[in-house]
């Protein structure tokens, strides 16, 4: 991104206190996180991912995992 001269934007921006409120609402149970998170992905799996999502095959909210 940095050499590339590109821009990475959000739609929305969230903050600690946003974040401390949805671990409060998922630790309490008010929120189901299987229906929230449908897939688990890899690091070396997420450009494909990306590839599915953008050709409207894949789920909205993922978990990507950074480690084994």
């Amino acid at each position: 991104m940095h050499y590339e001269e590109l821009l990475v934007t959000a739609s929305f921006h969230h903050t600690p206190f946003h974040f401390a409120d949805a671990l409060r609402l998922l630790g309490d149970g008010f929120v189901d996180a299987p229906l929230l998170l449908q897939e688990d992905v890899t690091l070396e799996d997420l450009p494909a991912f990306f590839e599915r999502a953008a050709a409207g095959g894949g789920p909205l909210k993922a978990t990507v995992r950074c480690g084994p």
